[in-house]
């Protein structure tokens, strides 16, 4: 069982580094009421929304970096 487990090592890993994910921009959204932020969302809002999108998937890669990097 845990060869098979290994077999499919990186679709496992995918989903627990998407499950992270979601958990944790639950509880840690991205800080919109920043007023640092708020002052790049007047004068670029695509810079704002980079930021959104960046935040997002560093919460994603991160944990994905490590479970790839946790060989057995």
């Amino acid at each position: 069982m845990v060869r098979r487990a290994l077999e499919f090592r990186a679709p496992l890993n995918l989903a627990v580094a998407a499950a992270i994910c979601v958990v944790r921009l639950r509880f840690w959204p991205f800080p919109v009421h920043n007023a640092f932020l708020a002052v790049i969302d007047a004068r670029k809002p695509w810079l704002f929304d980079g930021l959104t999108y960046l935040y997002a998937t560093l919460w994603f890669t991160t944990p994905l970096i490590g479970l790839r990097a946790a060989r057995v």
